[in-house]
C-alpha cells in the first residue's frame, strides 16, 4: 500500500491513535487545544478535506498529514514514521489487519537517542581561512558594504567559513555553530548572490546541513553566535537570520548579536529547543522579530518556551509592515541609498540651503546622513543603542 492510499484508509484511525498514546483530546467535529502548541488558548482541528483524507490544522495554519504529526508525536523522520505505522497496522506484513479505534495501544518504543557528537575544531578553523574569503559570495556582499577589514573581522568573530560544496557551488557560506563552551555542533551552508547580498533560493533548499552532521549521526544544533555568551548579564539580540546578527554586530557593538536561524527555531518542536536555549540564562533577551506574520508568531512562541527555563525576553517589533523586511535589509537600505550618499558628500554652498534637521537629545550622536531618518532614531531608542561609525569604510 502506498502512502497516499494509507492515508485515505486509515487517517482518522492515526490522528485517534496519536490522541490516545500522547492524552490529546480527539474530535472530528469541534475545535480542540491544538496539540504542539504551548500558547495558554490555542486551538486545532482534525477535518476531512475534499479528498477524503483527514488532516490536522492549528490556529496559526500549521497543517499536517496523519503520517507528519505521527513523526512530530513520536519524534521520528517521516520515513521512520511511515515504517511505524505500517508495522503497527499489520500491513507489512501482509495480514492487513484493522486498526484498533476502541483499545489503547502501546505507543512505540522510543529510538534511543545517538551519543552527542562534536566537529573537529580544525575542520572549522579550515573552513574559515581567511584566504578563501575573496571566493566568498556572502563576504564578498559584506566587504563592499563596509570595507575588507570590518568584514573579515566580524565574520572570523562568527565563525563564517567557505563552502565547496557541490549542491551549491563554490562561493556557499558555512555559518558554524558554536555553543558556549566551545564545542563545534553543527555547519549551515548557505548560498548568496555576490551582488546583492541575498540568499540564492533558485536551489530546492536553500540551506542544508551536511549529511555527516545531522541529528541522526548525533550532531545537535545550537543558536548561532552562543559562543560569544561569555559572561551572565549581557545585553543579548536575538534575529532570525545569521546575516542580519553579523551585520547588525558591526553597527551596533554593544550587544551581542544571536541568530535563532528562523522564526520558529526556538520553538520546542522545531530543533532548537527549551534545552538548548539555556544558554541564554542570566542575560537580557531582546528577541527581534522579521516583518511578517511568521515571524512575529514564531517569536511569540519563542518568548513563551524561553520563559520555561525561567528566561524573561522582550519581543521588538521595529517596522510597521508585513513584507518579511527586518533589521539587515533597513540598515543595508540606510547605509547604501542614494539620500544616504548625498548626504554623506561634502556640503556645497548653494544660494538655498535647508539647515539639517535637528535630531532628538535623547539620543546618542549620530552621524549626519543618518539622522535624518526616524526609524533608525527609533531604534536606537528602543534598544539602547549606540552606533559605532569610525570603524566602518566604504
Amino acid at each position: 500500500m502506498n502512502t497516499k492510499a494509507l492515508k485515505l484508509a486509515y487517517s482518522h484511525e492515526i490522528f485517534q491513535h496519536i490522541a490516545i498514546c500522547k492524552g490529546y483530546k480527539f474530535s472530528t467535529t469541534h475545535k480542540v487545544k491544538a496539540w504542539f502548541r504551548v500558547d495558554k488558548n490555542p486551538s486545532a482541528s482534525v477535518y476531512k478535506n475534499k479528498a477524503g483524507e483527514y488532516k490536522y490544522k492549528d490556529w496559526a495554519g500549521v497543517e499536517m498529514d496523519c503520517i507528519d504529526c505521527w513523526a512530530m508525536a513520536f519524534n521520528r523522520t517521516k520515513g521512520e514514521a511511515i515504517n511505524e505505522i505500517m508495522q503497527w497496522a499489520g500491513l507489512a506484513d501482509g495480514t492487513g489487519r484493522a486498526f484498533s479505534t476502541h483499545v489503547h495501544i502501546k505507543p512505540p518504543e522510543p529510538i534511543p537517542e545517538p551519543e552527542p557528537q562534536y566537529i573537529n575544531p580544525k575542520i572549522m578553523a579550515a573552513s574559515c581561512n581567511t584566504a578563501q574569503y575573496p571566493n566568498n559570495y556572502f563576504v564578498q556582499w559584506l566587504v563592499g558594504l563596509v570595507g575588507k577589514d570590518v568584514a573579515y573581522q566580524a565574520c572570523k568573530r562568527y565563525n563564517v567559513g567557505t563552502s565547496h560544496s557541490t549542491l551549491f557551488g563554490n562561493g556557499a557560506t558555512v555559518f558554524w555553530q558554536v555553543d558556549k563552551i566551545q564545542r563545534i555542533r553543527q555547519p549551515k551552508v548557505v548560498p548568496y548572490n555576490p551582488t546583492n547580498g541575498k540568499r540564492v533560493r533558485t536551489f530546492k533548499m536553500e540551506f542544508f546541513t551536511p549529511k555527516p552532521y545531522t541529528k541522526a549521526n548525533g550532531y545537535t544544533p545550537c543558536i548561532f553566535g552562543e559562543h560569544l555568551l561569555a559572561t551572565d548579564g549581557q545585553q543579548v539580540c536575538v534575529v532570525e537570520s545569521e546575516k542580519t546578527a553579523i551585520v547588525a554586530s558591526i553597527l551596533y557593538p554593544n550587544y551581542i548579536w544571536l541568530a535563532s536561524g528562523g522564526a520558529g527555531k526556538l520553538a520546542s518542536q522545531w530543533g532548537v529547543n527549551a534545552q538548548t536555549a539555556k544558554a541564554l540564562q542570566g542575560n537580557k533577551i531582546l528577541l527581534v522579530v522579521d516583518c511578517d506574520k511568521a515571524g512575529r508568531q514564531g517569536y511569540e512562541l519563542a518568548q513563551t518556551e524561553l520563559a520555561k527555563v525561567g528566561i524573561t525576553s522582550k519581543l521588538v517589533d521595529l517596522f510597521e509592515r508585513n513584507d518579511k523586511f527586518d533589521l539587515c535589509d533597513f540598515i543595508v537600505q540606510e547605509l547604501t541609498s542614494p539620500q544616504t550618499e548625498q548626504q554623506a558628500q561634502p556640503e556645497q554652498k548653494a544660494e538655498h540651503h535647508t539647515p539639517q534637521q535637528a535630531q532628538p537629545e535623547h539620543l546618542p550622536t549620530l552621524p549626519a546622513e543618518l539622522a535624518a531618518h526616524p526609524q533608525l532614531a527609533l531604534l536606537i531608542k528602543t534598544l539602547d543603542l549606540e552606533l559605532e561609525t569610525t570603524r566602518i569604510t566604504r
